[in-house]
């Protein structure tokens, strides 16, 4: 039998152990499963290296897109493939692969072992040193600001879900957001564009807010979309919401502009900026480069349609 490793997030918002129970049992009539429990994220990605590198086929996220995210860092440079199995508040990359939005559903599907298929990433080194990856999407200043701050009230964020997002990303933008000069500069190819917030974005849509997508382009490209903004007034809110949802054109918002088709970027910051992948708050750093990284693993979701 192939071997697969269950890591699971007993802390992710649709996590229950009778659930837990029912995935290990579905899987562990077609695969050789192990399951273990990381006390803290990086122990995530640690777990998930060493079954990859002792012979592991699949490491299986059971848990929110945090978890997602730390497994699919650990499974880069290796054959090992990533299977999600959603149990968190919103699930992106779930929704985006059209794998069921429901760990035991997700379990069944997984259990039928459809064939791994590549998946590109975000690849983002960090003037500490620190290789992160986003799955989906990664953000500087303004858009990670508000993953912060929705992160520090864990309770509302379980209970809510995407709508706590919203919540204080109004706030925010009605408050401190306002306020703001630019503190950053975007740096790609010979361009260089001051900003308050970068907005990375890889596959389309991704979502926050259940079945509502979210896009920074009107079309995605087949690698990177960028949105800038240098800044951002109160009264351009709705117009930005509505764009970003519907898929309008955010580069008619004025100080907003989307740079399609980006490969490489480097963002420097005057002081320390907070940086999140996924919705997840990763670190405050002053320099990031960011690339597309083209088939970096291996994942298990259903065959996309022609």
């Amino acid at each position: 039998m192939e071997k697969l490793t269950l890591i699971a997030n007993p802390a992710a918002s649709g996590f229950t152990g009778g659930k837990h129970r029912q995935v290990a049992s579905i899987l562990g009539k077609v695969y050789d499963v192990d399951i273990q429990w990381p006390t803290h994220p990086d122990q995530a990605t640690a777990l998930t290296a060493q079954a990859a590198a002792t012979g592991t086929a699949i490491i299986a996220g059971m848990g929110g897109d945090g978890v997602v995210n730390r497994i699919a860092a650990g499974l880069v440079g290796s054959d090992a493939a990533l299977a999600v199995l959603p149990a968190g508040t919103t699930n992106v990359l779930a929704r985006i692969l059209h794998i069921p939005n429901d760990a035991v559903k997700a379990a069944r599907m997984l259990a039928e072992r459809p064939p791994p298929q590549p998946l590109s990433l975000i690849s983002v080194k960090t003037d500490s040193g620190q290789q992160r990856y986003g799955t989906f999407a990664v953000g500087l200043g303004l858009d990670a600001d508000v993953v912060e701050h929705a992160e520090r009230n864990s309770h509302r964020k379980r209970s809510m879900g995407g709508l706590h997002y919203g919540q204080t990303a109004v706030r925010l933008f009605l408050t401190d957001f306002r306020r703001r000069v630019p503190d950053m500069t975007l740096h790609i190819g010979d361009q260089s564009v001051r900003a308050v917030g970068v907005m990375i974005q890889l596959h389309d849509p991704y979502t926050y807010f259940g079945p509502m997508p979210l896009r920074v382009a009107p079309e995605s490209s087949d690698i990177l979309d960028v949105l800038v903004i240098e800044r951002i007034s109160v009264r351009r809110l709705p117009g930005v919401l509505t764009r970003a949802v519907f898929g309008g054109d955010m580069s008619r918002v004025p100080n907003l502009s989307v740079i399609h088709g980006v490969d490489k970027m480097v963002i420097d910051a005057d002081t320390t900026v907070p940086l999140q992948g996924d919705g997840e708050l990763f670190e405050k750093v002053e320099q990031a480069t960011i690339t597309f990284q083209p088939n970096a693993i291996n994942a298990i979701y259903p065959a996309r349609q022609s």
